[in-house]
C-alpha cells in the first residue's frame, strides 16, 4: 500500500508540472472576408527588376508601413483563402501584422512548416509602402 501511495504522489506531481507548462490558447483567426479586403485591387505588383513574392502590413488595416530589409516574426497562424480564381496564404504572426502571397505553392510550403510549429520566419521587404517582399527565410527554432 505504501508503494502505491508513493507512485500516486509522483504521478500527480508530474501531471501538475505538465499542466503548468501548457501554452495559452491563440486568438481565433480573422474573418476571411476581412483578409481578402487587404489585397490591393491592381493585382500582384512587381518591383524594379525584382520578383515580388507577396505583400504584408504592420496592421490588419492595410498593406505597407513595414520596415525595409529582413522582418523576423513567429509564424504562429496561417490561413488559406480562395476567391474562386486565386489562392491566398496569409501568415498572421504573433507579433502582429500580416504577410500574404497569391498563387505560389512553393511559398506556401515554405511558410506552412513554421506555421505548424510556431517557429521563427522572416521576409525581405523591398518596398516599405506596399510591404512587397522578395525572399522568405524560415528557421528551425522558436
Amino acid at each position: 500500500m505504501f508503494k502505491f501511495r508513493g507512485l500516486l504522489a509522483v504521478g500527480l506531481s508530474c501531471t501538475t508540472g505538465i499542466a503548468a507548462a501548457q501554452e495559452a490558447a491563440s486568438p481565433p483567426p480573422p474573418d476571411p472576408a476581412q483578409l481578402l479586403r487587404l489585397v490591393p485591387k491592381q493585382g500582384v505588383a512587381t518591383g524594379a527588376g525584382q520578383t515580388v513574392l507577396g505583400r504584408g502590413g504592420a496592421t490588419l488595416n492595410a498593406v505597407g508601413n513595414v520596415p525595409l530589409g529582413w522582418n523576423y516574426f513567429h509564424a504562429t497562424n496561417c490561413q488559406w483563402i480562395t476567391d474562386g480564381v486565386n489562392n491566398f496564404l496569409y501568415v498572421l504572426p504573433s507579433e502582429g501584422g500580416f504577410w500574404f502571397y497569391v498563387n505560389n505553392v512553393y511559398a506556401a510550403h515554405t511558410f506552412l512548416t513554421p506555421c505548424v510549429n510556431g517557429n521563427w520566419a522572416a521576409v525581405h521587404v523591398i518596398n516599405s509602402a506596399t510591404g512587397d517582399f522578395d525572399s522568405i527565410l524560415t528557421l528551425p527554432f522558436k
